[in-house]
């Protein structure tokens, strides 16, 4: 597997602080990958993906356990998809559970 640039140190983990001043554990690419498995692949930064908006509006309805219909904003002019570069990876371990969050960026010149 090609590692994400996520600027994980070679231990098992690190604490970075995220979102609320909180403390989140980075874990180390290879040991983030065997627990995630085989058929788990994250793509490298600099990589062009496919941001969804409509998947993604409704994935967060779904986790917040609301009504997707009624709670899902609707977006007329606003492409269904659009071509992004990856810009960031990191692989955080928030209670026990694996992550990723990545950063990616509107891709305007492809």
């Amino acid at each position: 597997m090609k590692q994400p640039a996520n600027g994980g140190s070679s231990g098992a983990a690190a604490l970075n602080s995220g979102e609320g001043g909180e403390n989140v554990k980075i874990i180390n690419p290879e040991l983030w990958q065997a627990c995630a498995g085989p058929l788990v692949n994250l793509p490298p930064a600099g990589t062009h993906v496919v941001y969804y908006p409509q998947g993604h509006s409704e994935q967060v309805a779904a986790s917040m356990k609301k009504d997707v219909d009624a709670q899902i904003p609707n977006y007329p002019n606003l492409p269904s998809k659009l071509l992004c570069l990856l810009h960031n990876v990191t692989l955080p371990c928030r209670a026990g559970y694996l992550n990723s969050s990545i950063t990616i960026y509107i891709d305007f010149y492809s």
